[in-house]
This record gives structure tokens, sequence and C-alpha cells, in this order.
């Protein structure tokens, strides 16, 4: 078995993909929410979509203050932001996804509003009850100590904060074919685990949490992989050479881990007492 990814393994991923991943999903990186199989919204609006019910979430307001855990480009926090009328704080570990939020327009007309920092989430450099309420899209995966980072959240986090949580799950255990395309995908995307439910529950509730909901959304997010597994082929085509056979053996991964009945897709909200 191999080690979990570092977040300087995490990091240089998000540095050489950010920037495909964006394209293929629409200036965001995280999937796309459609309301059912009729929906024919294009791949950004359905990203943003995801991004609402998020931000719907957390409840944030004026004159308060949200962190947004694995910030990406930046594109969720000029959306939460200028939603909920909240300060939003960013972090990655990437240095090019740092460069590209703080080179968004937004960033420098929010007169304050929103900043990006690059930083670990398992050592969050910020004091206890910094915040009103924090977001983690498709972030705690990464992380080879989620409990760590889950205290950390709490411990930023002022009495009755919320966390919203949006990230892959497991609605059951893969086994044999399906184990081997989940640690396929897993070795692209530098995942360190993916809990199930219950177990997100579990460690929320461990970290000091009450949860409040905790739902699989899959059904409704599924068709992200083949756009991703899609624009990696073009890619690939528009290179050739090694590069193109890499991408195309990524985008198998990623296809056929999309069609998986274990993978789901959790969204949670808890709030620290």
């Amino acid at each position: 078995m191999s080690a979990p990814p570092t977040p300087e393994d995490v990091g240089a991923m998000y540095d050489a993909l950010t920037d495909l991943l964006s394209q293929a999903l629409g200036d965001n990186i995280h999937a796309g929410y459609w309301q059912d199989a009729q929906d024919t919204s294009n791949v950004a609006q359905a990203a943003d979509r995801l991004t609402g019910l998020v931000g719907q979430r957390l409840r944030a307001g004026a004159g308060q203050h949200v962190l947004d855990v694995g910030c990406g480009s930046g594109r969720p926090a000029v959306r939460i932001a200028a939603a909920s009328g909240s300060r939003v704080t960013g972090i990655t570990v990437s240095g090019h996804q740092l460069s590209l939020a703080r080179a968004r327009p937004e960033t420098s007309a929010a007169d304050g509003m929103l900043e990006f920092r690059q930083a670990d989430a398992m050592q969050l450099p910020f004091p206890d009850a910094s915040f009103d309420a924090a977001y983690a899209i498709e972030s705690l995966l990464h992380m080879s100590d989620q409990r760590t980072a889950l205290a950390h959240l709490a411990r930023v986090l002022r009495p009755g904060g919320r966390l919203v949580v949006a990230d892959l799950c497991l609605s059951a255990v893969p086994h044999g074919a399906d184990a081997d395309a989940v640690a396929a995908a897993s070795q692209v995307f530098q995942v360190s685990s993916i809990a199930s439910p219950d177990e997100y529950r579990t460690l929320l509730e461990e970290a000091g949490f009450k949860v409040e909901e905790c739902s699989d959304i899959a059904p409704h997010v599924r068709r992200t992989y083949a756009v991703v597994a899609r624009t990696m082929r073009q890619a690939g085509e528009s290179i050739g050479g090694e590069l193109a056979v890499q991408l195309d053996g990524a985008a198998a991964s990623v296809e056929r881990f999309g069609t998986l009945d274990c993978i789901g897709y959790a969204l949670v909200t808890a709030v620290r007492p």
C-alpha cells in the first residue's frame, strides 16, 4: 500500500491539473449539480449550482467571516462572498491556484472582502474562533489526517459556526475491479481516502460538531466524471506524444470511476455548539 499523499503532493497535482480541470468544469474545480436527467444546464452552471447549495447551508451574512478550505482558483469564494455579503478567506496548498485566485479581477475589486492564502488545513494558521462559518468542497479527501483537519476547523470556528462539506463518499465498500478503479483514480488525483457518509458523521462528531444533514447526492453530480474525461482526451489529442497517452489513461480512470455504484457524493452540514 502506497503512502498517503502529502500536502506537497496534492499541491503539485493541482499545479499541474488546475488549468485543465478549470477548462473542463467551467472555471470551477469541483463537481456540477444537475437537477435530473432532463436538466440541460452546462457544466459551469451545474458547478455554480453546487456552490450555491453550499453557500445556502452556510447561512453566512454581511459582516461575517467565512473560511474556504481548498479554494481552488477562487470562483466559489467569489460567488459566496457576493451572494452573502460576507468576507471570505480561501486557502489552498497549490501555488498556481493561489496565483489564479489572487489574480481574479473580483479579488482586487472586493475591497478586502476576499483573501487567499497558501495554507494546509491540517495546520490551520488562524487563531481560535476566527470564523463564523467554513466550507470544504472536495478537499478533505486529499488529507491524510482528516481528524486533525476537522479538529482545526472546530477550533477556528466560533460557537454556533456552521461547516459545510461537499465531497466524494463511499456508499458501499468496493471490491475486485471496482476497488482497482477507485485506486487508479485516487492515484491520478492524489486522494488519501474516501469516507462513507457514516464515517463523515463520526469524524465530525468526534471533532465536536453536531451534524444537521448528511445526504448522498451522487445522482445529481455523476455527469461530471464524463465531462472531465472528455476534456482530458481532447487535451491529449491536441498535445500528442507521451503526454497524450498519459491523459488518455487518466481519462479512462475517471470515466470508469464515474460509473461505480459504490461512489457517492456527500453534502454534509454541521454546527459547532
